[in-house]
């Protein structure tokens, strides 16, 4: 019942907190920038509403949780704070791309290294030898950035990010990891109250600020998630598919981030420049709403979780490779889609050969 508690003080706090930040916004004249190319929204939009959320989330837990002698939590609340002030830096004056990146991977390190997140990913790996402390870094710095890429349509990261959290903090508390858990509520809470405002027609937006730290917090919670499936804290779900389960519930924003990164590189562009190119964006090419596309991404991410679990006992690489070859296939036939609404002519090679490895041929 605490977790539940900890879910509706987060979620009420945010939903009293948001007409002030609006409000705010309006007087201080900040709106987030009118862009005709990535954005549609004819009217001016603060991009503040991560202030609130990152309010409902550390409010409880800094009340709540007995927090005072816990070393590795301060690294956790000053990694998150740090990343928070980033993202609002952003948000209201714009960094370099470079900056922001160094700061995710000082946050990363960090978590890794003092914060106490270091377990195995597999548990068959030596402890002297640990390849997978690079993986671990990594893994936390692509979720900070998918989570930003897909906060590009109204409702979708802040939807994903109640799914994903809820799911970890459920599982956690099952598994006795109570502080994580409540972490997980409270974060689930307060996007959940973000998206009474943020659900197509948004009336705020929750910036790179807090885009960022749901990427990090839902990144942790995977961590835990799979030291809790690795130690045999949940009988019914084997340590073998651990990894597998955890970016099964990832799996919308994770894939969607390095294929668009993969994309920019092969097309020689910035990895860190923005385009038209998500899945989201595609999905509204084919006449989608803005919830429509929330409902379809949700429902495929909750479809590749079900599927994860039905065949857990394949073990984590085979589900791995089966959950990215589904995407692959999945992606493949929605640029055929969209491109043959344009050009009968469109070949199903052509979405390899020019729109993946950019050869243009006849």
């Amino acid at each position: 019942m605490e977790c539940i508690g900890y879910f509706i003080f987060s979620f009420l706090l945010v939903v009293l907190l948001l007409p002030v930040v609006i409000r705010l916004s309006a007087l201080l004249g900040l709106f987030d920038e009118l862009d005709a190319y990535r954005k549609k929204h004819e009217q001016q939009i603060s991009r503040l509403g991560g202030i609130a959320i990152f309010t409902g989330v550390f409010i409880p837990v800094l009340l709540f949780l007995g927090l005072k002698a816990d070393l590795k939590m301060l690294f956790f609340l000053a990694s998150c704070f740090l990343l928070f002030m980033l993202g609002l830096s952003d948000d209201v004056c714009g960094i370099s791309p470079l900056l922001k990146f160094f700061v995710q991977l000082l946050c990363a390190v960090t978590l890794v290294l003092y914060g106490g997140h270091n377990e195995p990913v597999m548990v068959d790996l030596d402890p002297g030898f640990r390849p997978d402390l690079a993986f671990l870094v990594f893994f936390l710095v692509l979720l900070m950035n998918v989570f930003n890429l897909i906060d590009g349509l109204d409702g979708l990261a802040a939807t994903l990010g109640v799914f994903v959290n809820l799911f970890f903090g459920v599982i956690l508390f099952i598994g006795q990891d109570h502080t994580y858990a409540a972490i997980a509520f409270t974060l689930s809470g307060s996007l959940a109250g973000f998206l009474l405002y943020n659900f197509s027609p948004a009336r705020i937006f929750m910036g790179d600020a807090m885009a960022m730290v749901t990427g990090l917090i839902s990144g942790l919670m995977a961590l835990r998630f799979m030291k809790l499936l690795n130690s045999g804290g949940i009988v019914l779900l084997t340590a073998d598919a651990a990894m597998a389960i955890a970016i099964s519930v990832l799996i919308v924003p994770v894939f969607d981030g390095l294929r668009v990164f993969l994309i920019r590189l092969l097309h020689r562009k910035p990895p860190f420049k923005g385009d038209r190119n998500h899945v989201h964006h595609r999905l509204k090419l084919l006449g989608y709403t803005d919830r429509q596309v929330v409902l379809c991404l949700f429902a495929f991410n909750v479809s590749m979780l079900g599927l994860t679990l039905l065949l857990r006992h394949l073990g984590s690489f085979t589900l791995i490779f089966l959950l990215f070859l589904i995407c692959i296939l999945s992606n493949g036939l929605l640029t055929f889609l969209i491109r043959k609404m344009a050009d009968k002519k469109y070949r199903l090679r052509d979405v390899l050969l020019r729109d993946t490895l950019n050869i243009r041929g006849s």
